[in-house]
């Protein structure tokens, strides 16, 4: 959601707020959104410490998947606290992951290129 544009995080952040559980009160807290939108895009990466999800054993990170400026996708990864360390995560898995997510959005953006031209050609 930190990459998204401003409409596409509106759009989403007003699903969610129509919730009536914790997650639908954070997307109503616009003060912690904007705190969590400002530390991801600082970070590089989202970030889950069981806050989003039902099950608070677990810890996630997330990458976006790019086409240009604009975020298509995420890479995400979810492990169990009890398996990995925070730590750990930023050691052992970060850095493969945001290479991966720095691959992926390289040969997407390739791609869109090469569509944008095929359809500049028509």
């Amino acid at each position: 959601m930190s990459w998204c544009t401003d409409d596409e995080r509106e759009a989403q952040l007003g699903m969610l707020s129509t919730r009536s559980d914790s997650i639908g009160e954070m997307a109503r807290d616009t003060s912690y959104v904007r705190r969590v939108i400002r530390a991801t895009r600082q970070r590089g990466y989202a970030i889950n410490h069981g806050e989003w999800t039902p099950e608070p054993d677990s810890i996630g990170i997330g990458f976006p998947i790019m086409a240009g400026h604009h975020a298509i996708g995420a890479l995400n990864l979810v492990l169990q606290r009890n398996v990995v360390s925070e730590k750990d995560v930023a050691e052992r898995y970060v850095p493969r992951l945001q290479q991966l997510a720095s691959e992926i959005s390289s040969g997407v953006d390739t791609q869109f290129d090469e569509f944008a031209q095929i359809e500049r050609d028509r």
